[in-house]
């Protein structure tokens, strides 16, 4: 068994099955560094822009006073990407569509509805396909006019 997977008494933790002194250390540390990184998150997303640029400046002029990861955290605060990223982990990725209407299966029939029609044949003044207004295709009938 993996560990992780319920129930799994071989790795289990129990009063006689604990990690060793160095696993607890290095798993703490692993979380201290994690919240030093959303701490300084915290902190370069709540400066103002004026605030943040002069930071900007400053690593510029005094590097040795700055750490990497701060300077990588406003390297990475200042691109596309973290716009999205933010917002994915604030607000959740958006829902995906799911098809509740079809039962898994193909659409087989698709409705169309002019609905600013123009005059004439494509467009110049008269409606093809007997002057319906209202259309029925069946999925066949739409693949062929697409070849």
């Amino acid at each position: 068994m993996k560990n992780g997977e319920f129930p799994n008494k071989e790795t289990q933790f129990t009063p006689d099955r604990q990690p060793t002194p160095e696993q607890k250390r290095a798993g703490w540390e692993r979380k201290r560094a994690r919240q030093e990184i959303m701490d300084l998150m915290t902190k370069l997303r709540n400066m103002s822009v004026k605030e943040f640029d002069e930071l900007k400046e400053d690593v510029k002029k005094n590097p040795d006073r700055h750490t990497v990861l701060e300077t990588k955290l406003m390297q990475y605060i200042t691109k596309e990407k973290f716009t999205v990223d933010f917002l994915d982990r604030n607000l959740g990725r958006p829902a995906q569509d799911i098809d509740v209407t079809s039962d898994g299966k193909g659409i087989q029939k698709y409705i169309f509805e002019i609905v600013n029609k123009k005059g004439g044949k494509n467009g110049q003044g008269e409606l093809e396909n007997g002057g319906l207004e209202n259309s029925e295709l069946e999925n066949n009938e739409l693949n062929k006019e697409n070849e």
